[in-house]
């Protein structure tokens, strides 16, 4: 961090009227995350992964050799996602109680219309479905990437004699 006339800067191309600098989301072509308190949040959360969320992100890890190389904890403009494929444009989030109340399922809606506004597809799990039934969320996200050989309509194969 830089001082310019006694307000700090940071390095990169974009120049607020109040004279601060920050770095621009990758969105828009900037550095991943937007800057350094986001990186350092995101840190944060990836050291302390709940129990859920390493279960998946143990099944995720083994999918970059299939092309879809997902990231933890990843900042994307001003949040940060559980889990993002780039590439692919696909974000997985695995919800707690919280996102059942009220207002959990407003603030998730502004979230996914930000996401969805810059292409990304947000995949939701609770924390039980990805305890219960981690086979059928994985399964989901691999139909979602195009890596599940979904297995032909029963209906067009010939009846068995």
């Amino acid at each position: 961090m830089d001082v310019k006339n006694g307000l700090p800067t940071f390095q990169c191309s974009a120049i607020t009227s109040n004279g601060f600098t920050f770095s621009p989301s990758p969105l828009w072509g900037g550095v991943r995350g937007g800057g350094t308190m986001a990186n350092e949040i995101a840190r944060r959360l990836r050291r302390n992964l709940t129990i859920d969320e390493a279960k998946l992100w143990a099944e995720l890890r083994l999918l970059r050799e299939h092309g879809a190389h997902f990231r933890r904890q990843a900042p994307i403009g001003k949040y940060i996602v559980d889990f993002a494929c780039f590439t692919r444009r696909l974000v997985i989030e695995v919800d707690g109680i919280q996102h059942d109340t009220s207002k959990g399922k407003s603030i998730d809606a502004v979230r996914d219309a930000f996401l969805a506004s810059h292409s990304f597809k947000v995949l939701r799990y609770t924390n039980g479905e990805v305890t219960d039934t981690l086979e059928g969320v994985m399964m989901e996200v691999l139909a979602e990437l195009g890596l599940l050989k979904r297995p032909s309509d029963p209906r067009s194969k010939a009846p068995h004699p």
